[in-house]
């Protein structure tokens, strides 16, 4: 069974283990399956998924790609299972409003914001590299800071 969860990941169930390797290998190929566990765990973030593919405005993928390759650097401290990023950068609407993530980054009047979920205001951002680099040192804030406690 494969299901679609809440925060836009693939769930597949019921597969036999020996078929495991197989469904690992085909994933990989698809770019759908990370080189370890500790990244695979840590890519949690959340796209428009009604956004315009190379069309005007900011691009959202330029965003994840950016987050996800800071991510995948080791020197980024562990951060909790269910912490989260949400691109929601469409000019016209904010698809992304209701769903729940640690970091935000979205369309303003005048170009991008990042901003800590909840919080009503935020940084205003130059471009989509800028976006994707304080997100990532607002995740190290957050880790430094204390946001992870003891398991």
């Amino acid at each position: 069974m494969i299901e679609m969860t809440t925060r836009a990941n693939l769930q597949i169930r019921g597969v036999a283990e020996t078929a495991l390797p197989a469904l690992w290998a085909d994933l990989r190929a698809l770019e759908l399956l990370d080189d370890s566990v500790e990244t695979e765990a840590r890519r949690n973030i959340v796209l428009n998924p009604f956004r315009r593919v190379g069309g005007h405005g900011p691009d959202h993928e330029a965003i994840a790609q950016g987050v996800m390759r800071g991510l995948s650097r080791s020197a980024l401290p562990a951060l909790p299972g269910k912490f989260g990023f949400v691109v929601d950068v469409d000019l016209r609407c904010r698809h992304l409003a209701d769903v729940s993530g640690d970091i935000r980054i979205e369309t303003a009047e005048n170009g991008l914001i990042l901003r800590a979920d909840g919080a009503r205001l935020g940084r205003a951002v130059a471009d989509e590299d800028e976006a994707a680099a304080l997100a990532l040192k607002l995740a190290r804030w957050f880790v430094k800071s204390g946001g992870v406690g003891a398991d």
